[in-house]
């Protein structure tokens, strides 16, 4: 009698069988990951503009020392903000508007720049503006969205500031 070395056809068959579900298996948790990365980026990217253009903004209304009503936009889209200060002893005005869905910041008309990324896009930006005898207070409403497909994100962003240099007088 003689041994016959080698696979049977059925064993070959199975074999190949395990190794597709597993080749599935392990397509499917790599597109997974990758799906989730771009889930997180996106997330990333709307909050790290909301940071930086919030924290700007609330650091230029803080040292105003007053606001334009004549020269904002409030309660409506898109709003405009335009604010006094001193720089130096200097008055300066900088104001914050959209510009293709990007927040600018202006200084005495000249552009200094995108406050969010260009991956993000504002899709709406309000100002309100109240003032009393003792304060005067800017409302910030603002919702991003970045994205496309199932990693498209949107969300809501509030803040409320108040002038110091409306109680300094």
């Amino acid at each position: 009698m003689t041994k016959n070395k080698g696979f049977t056809l059925i064993e070959t068959v199975v074999y190949i069988v395990i190794l597709g579900m597993l080749f599935t298996v392990i397509v499917t948790a790599v597109v997974n990951v990758i799906s989730l990365y771009h889930v997180f980026d996106v997330r990333r990217d709307i909050q790290d503009s909301a940071l930086a253009s919030f924290d700007r903004i609330t650091r230029e209304i803080r040292s105003a020392r007053s606001v334009s009503t004549s020269g904002s936009v409030f309660n409506s889209h898109p709003g405009i903000l335009v604010v006094s200060t001193n720089q130096g002893g200097v008055p300066v005005v900088r104001q914050f508007s959209l510009d293709n869905g990007v927040l600018h910041l202006y200084e005495e008309g000249v552009d200094l720049g995108p406050l969010t990324s260009a991956d993000v896009t504002v899709t709406n930006l309000v100002f309100e503006y109240s003032e009393n005898e003792l304060t005067d207070l800017v409302k910030i409403t603002m919702k991003l969205q970045a994205g496309n497909g199932d990693a498209q994100e949107t969300k809501n962003f509030y803040v409320s500031t108040v002038l110091r240099g409306s109680y300094n007088d």
